[in-house]
């Protein structure tokens, strides 16, 4: 859920099924409400992965559709940090200290 300064509830703005089997995290589906697109949302979700994983490996299935440009469009702007490893459109994610950094400077969201 996203909260406003002000304690407005905004509501559930995504939605994240994975599994998590010893050094592996899974992201199966992640649905996210697209009036949260682009205000630092999904950045603020990948740190809050790679916090909860404790993973040595951390994926996400993707599959590419004309409902999902956002998608692709986070996969170009962070192309160094999702690595399409099979033709099934797995993507493995690498959280480096680099990706770690350019990710956190672009959402302002706090956990709290």
């Amino acid at each position: 859920e996203i909260y406003r300064e002000s304690g407005e509830n905004l509501g559930i703005c995504s939605a994240i099924t994975y599994t998590l089997l010893c050094d592996t995290f899974l992201i199966h589906n992640w649905a996210m409400s697209c009036r949260y697109f682009e205000i630092g949302l999904e950045e603020f979700i990948l740190l809050y992965i790679q916090k909860i994983a404790n993973a040595n490996k951390i994926f996400i299935n993707y599959q590419h559709s004309e409902y999902n440009q956002k998608v692709s469009d986070l996969l170009a702007k962070y192309s160094d940090a999702f690595k399409n490893i099979d033709e099934n459109n797995l993507i493995e994610i690498f959280f480096t200290k680099e990706n770690v950094d350019i990710i956190n400077k672009n959402t302002n969201l706090k956990l709290i």
